[in-house]
């Protein structure tokens, strides 16, 4: 068994990161592990299950989802909004942005919650069936 792993860190939970973090777990050495970051409480946003990310990987259980946001990006680690097995800092020797992007209103839920977002709202449109057309428009 290998006593150190190397982490290879994916930013960001989009569709882009979640097919990233499928291709890696298959190519990467028995020395690497991949390191996937999601804003907790957010994942339902995207509708893309993270229970998966690793189902592909010869041994899972070395691979991970961390539910945080990334602070800083150093040349050899991020800094994590809360503690993730003990530190808030994860180093890397590889790491790849997914971040993606943030549409403008109407085009993203107006708070943090689809509850909240679609309270009083007298027309509900969804428009789209991809990635980014999956959300609730408020009218």
């Amino acid at each position: 068994m290998i006593s150190t792993l190397k982490n290879v860190v994916v930013v960001g939970g989009s569709y882009v990161g979640l097919a990233a973090v499928k291709e890696l777990v298959n190519i990467l050495p028995a020395t690497h592990r991949p390191r996937f970051s999601v804003i907790p409480s957010h994942e339902h946003k995207a509708f893309i299950p993270y229970t998966a990310a690793f189902s592909t990987a010869s041994d899972p259980s070395r691979h991970s989802v961390v539910r945080a946001k990334v602070l800083s990006l150093f040349p050899d680690r991020i800094v994590l909004d809360r503690d993730w097995q003990g530190t808030k800092e994860v180093p890397y020797d590889y790491v790849v942005i997914t971040t993606g992007t943030r549409l403008p209103a109407p085009g993203t839920m107006e708070h943090e919650d689809k509850a909240s977002s679609i309270q009083g709202a007298h027309k509900i449109v969804i428009v789209g069936g991809g990635a980014v057309g999956v959300k609730w428009r408020r009218t």
